[in-house]
């Protein structure tokens, strides 16, 4: 049932692109299934098909892990793939934050914080209202430690400094602390009736 559902959506689209003298490429699609059974649905691929350019129907491929404007969702919704995601660019830019703090001519701490800021928050606040909420206690501290080691270098600090120190030292919020307080802000403001997700906060969940 959940694949006739699914295939009566995409047939819609299709249709309404053919009346648009457009098409959808197959190859640019995917579908994904979110669902909290780790043992069984979150290997199941919905059999659901997109016509070529000829006609041809085309079964959409599975993707368990899709980024969608700069967003890696995963089957589960706890954002863990996310989280290694920004894990993983953080980790990128730390040689460059090395440099910049070399013993014998490197930047003083003021200026590598402010190279922290530009470089590594922007990576850890993207769409902290989308993916914080969900994220795991997990998820988030892997992303707390690569923060640690990006503090740890405009500090000065050595490898077995605990984060409170860092976070103290640099006046900069712990990770949890700050993508709690970007999602209620984010929350508080789509309150106004004049915001774009105002009809989606106040509406029945149930």
């Amino acid at each position: 049932q959940l694949e006739q559902m699914l295939q009566a959506d995409v047939d819609e689209i299709s249709e309404w692109a053919k009346r648009k003298r457009l098409s959808v490429e197959p190859s640019k699609c995917f579908i994904t299934l979110f669902t909290p059974d780790m043992a069984r649905e979150s290997k199941t691929h919905p059999r659901v098909f997109l016509p070529d350019a000829t006609g041809a129907p085309v079964l959409i491929p599975l993707s368990k892990k899709p980024r969608v404007l700069g967003v890696t969702w995963d089957t589960h919704f706890n954002f863990s793939a996310h989280a290694d995601a920004v894990v993983k660019a953080c980790k990128g830019r730390l040689q460059t934050l090395r440099l910049l703090a070399g013993t014998s001519w490197g930047c003083n701490k003021e200026t590598l914080l402010r190279a922290y800021k530009v470089y590594f928050e922007p990576l850890i606040n993207y769409a902290a209202p989308i993916w914080a909420p969900n994220a795991s206690v997990s998820a988030v501290q892997r992303v707390q430690r690569a923060q640690n080691a990006a503090l740890r270098i405009v500090t000065g600090c050595h490898s077995a400094t605990r984060w409170e120190y860092l976070n103290q030292e640099t006046k900069v919020l712990p990770v949890s602390h700050k993508l709690d307080l970007l999602s209620s802000q984010y929350l508080a403001s789509s309150l106004r009736p004049s915001h774009p997700s105002h009809s989606a906060v106040v509406s029945d969940a149930g």
